[in-house]
């Protein structure tokens, strides 16, 4: 989804879907856009606004048009999940903040402007379960943990060895020392 413009397009998703089938019982919203790594103080309002628009508005819209079809649906029991990350968690913040620090091997925390929009998802979800658990839907808020791949943040073939098998066991990494 590229612009608020394009609200449209979600609820003609909607549309189609309805033609196939009653039954919606989860939602899994999984938006993620990272403009202007590097220095909090470095990001430009024009890529804050972008994120924004990408990891906030976008899941918003997302919700709005299908929710509505999840209300009314026949499911049994009924889920919104958003994909949040660490980094947008505010207890958590500051581990996590340092753990980034280290696989990026630098003294600031590279993605601010994505934390910042992470946070602002966490709120969102929170305000979008006020509305709906009431009404039997459960809405969650998943903070997956940072993955090394290969292609990624490794330094030697032990890492990307390591890393590639815990991917593939599906074995979250946990910490700096992965451990």
């Amino acid at each position: 989804m590229t612009g608020v413009q394009t609200c449209a397009l979600p609820i003609s998703a909607v549309a189609e879907l309805k033609k196939h089938t009653t039954v919606l019982d989860t939602i899994i919203i999984n938006a993620g856009i990272l403009l202007g790594e590097g220095r909090i103080e470095d990001l430009s309002p024009a890529d804050l606004l972008k994120n924004l628009e990408g990891n906030v508005v976008g899941p918003h819209i997302i919700t709005k048009a299908f929710s509505p079809f999840l209300l009314e649906s026949k499911a049994a029991k009924k889920t919104l999940a958003y994909i949040s990350s660490g980094v947008g968690s505010v207890g958590a913040s500051k581990q996590v903040g340092e753990f980034i620090k280290k696989m990026y091997n630098v003294d600031y925390i590279p993605n601010g402007g994505y934390a910042t929009t992470k946070t602002a998802l966490n709120g969102l979800g929170r305000q979008w379960a006020d509305s709906l658990e009431p009404k039997g839907i459960a809405v969650i808020l998943v903070h997956r943990a940072p993955l090394v791949l290969p292609f990624r943040w490794v330094q030697d073939a032990d890492s990307i060895l390591h890393s590639w098998s815990g991917a593939h066991r599906h074995e979250p990494r946990r910490g700096p020392d992965h451990g």
